[in-house]
């Protein structure tokens, strides 16, 4: 039983694997291709603002996905929907040739599904691994949504759109297939499910749980603070970087591989920061090292500056994205885990897109720089929200009768490398 524990996980990790090297290829992609149609940084934030609308959108509908199906149909059926899905906008492209609308389609296509294998994956890992292993297995798989979002997709996608949008939306369709053929044969342990009921039931009972807890709902404030700044300044990112930065358009993905850069050496000290400072202190000061690493993009606007500043985000993101993932699945019952986690992500994603609308109109009015200055304000905002937090919160007495796990202490906060700069902080 052990051993086919450990051979469904190796599934899992490699199917994850090549569906975020497409994630990778095609989200650098997308904001390429878009600045071959046009150069207003409006149109170019909207493929980032359809990316996460679609994602807000996806967040709820995953958590009662999740807890009602079964999780290798779920995440078959989600990889098969974007292989579809891209050969749907390909065609449409060829035969009508409304290229920035597919560029739109395709980033509300990646949203929505990427959420559902997403949310999948995560909850999926506790009946293939012990307790005990959490941390280790979501430290592989985090690391190579990492590796394989930024470190390898990212370059190839901003290449590979500058060429061709034909080959920028075939290859990542490709590799959703293989990470489909990959996963199909994972056989997972059976689960008692509930009975069904409405699913706006389902959905109020997860809120309710997340409402009732006082640490992940501040978390859950802090990250929608944050990812209005992440959205904003990666939905023009792009025109800085062949903008004030002078440099070509297959560069963007290149520029972003210093985060998975950054996010690799982090994981290797994250361990001693965790245990040196605390969670309670990981949770402050992330939110200001995020801030402050776009400010001092925005305020440089110089390759080297940016490509330091893009590291040192990796690497503080590194703590926070894992310490958000196992605090929740510490402190959540079972029977919730979907729901919670979808609920939590629904706040975290809540603004998301205002993020990139107002990441467009900054760069419209006074200039794509100033953006930077606008991420660093919510960032700030967001230590704010946490600079009381304490890990030792408990939920308040009327949560469900499930017992709650118990609370993440300095060591229970494992080592993983961080969030893609595209995807959000969930």
């Amino acid at each position: 039983m052990e051993e086919q524990s450990r051979a469904g996980f190796r599934r899992l990790w490699l199917s994850t694997g090549s569906g975020n090297l497409a994630d990778g290829i095609l989200l650098a992609g997308l904001p390429v291709m878009a600045t071959t149609v046009t150069t207003s940084p409006s149109l170019v934030a909207g493929v980032q603002v359809a990316f996460m609308s679609a994602i807000a959108v996806a967040a709820l509908p995953s958590g009662v996905l999740t807890d009602r199906h079964d999780h290798r149909n779920l995440l078959v059926w989600s990889n098969v929907l974007r292989v579809l899905g891209l050969g749907a906008v390909l065609a449409a492209v060829v035969l009508g040739d409304w290229r920035l609308g597919a560029i739109y389609a395709a980033a509300l296509l990646a949203g929505s599904t990427e959420m559902v294998a997403d949310t999948t994956a995560e909850v999926a890992v506790p009946a293939l691994v012990p307790r005990t292993g959490l941390a280790a297995a979501h430290s592989r798989l985090v690391g190579t949504q990492l590796v394989m979002n930024d470190g390898v997709g990212a370059p190839i996608g901003g290449w590979i759109a500058a060429g061709s949008m034909g080959a920028g939306m075939a290859v990542p369709a490709v590799l959703y297939g293989v990470a489909a053929a990959i996963v199909r044969p994972l056989r997972l342990p059976a689960v008692d499910r509930p009975p069904r009921r409405p699913a706006r039931t389902e959905v109020v009972e997860g809120f309710a749980a997340l409402r009732r807890d006082p640490l992940l709902l501040r978390m859950g404030t802090a990250s929608m603070l944050m990812n209005v700044a992440n959205t904003a300044f990666f939905a023009v990112a792009v025109l800085l970087v062949i903008g004030p930065m002078a440099l070509p358009r297959s560069a963007y993905g290149a520029v972003l591989l210093a985060v998975a850069v950054g996010g690799v050496v982090g994981s290797g000290l994250a361990d001693r920061i965790v245990d040196t400072i605390g969670v309670r202190r990981v949770l402050q000061v992330s939110p200001l090292v995020l801030g402050g690493a776009y400010g001092l993009i925005g305020l440089a606007a110089d390759t080297v500056v940016t490509v330091v500043s893009l590291a040192v985000l990796g690497a503080s993101g590194i703590v926070w994205n894992i310490s958000s993932r196992v605090i929740r699945q510490q402190r959540v019952p079972a029977p919730l885990l979907g729901r919670v986690s979808a609920s939590m992500k629904m706040l975290a994603l809540a603004a998301a897109p205002v993020g990139g609308v107002l990441g467009g109109v900054v760069a419209d009015l006074a200039g794509v720089r100033w953006v930077g200055a606008l991420a660093l304000s919510f960032g700030v905002a967001a230590a704010v929200v946490l600079w009381r937090v304490d890990p030792d919160m408990r939920p308040r007495e009327d949560q469900p009768s499930e017992p709650a796990r118990p609370t993440a202490s300095r060591r229970s906060v494992p080592v993983e490398p961080p969030w893609h700069p595209l995807p959000p902080i969930r």
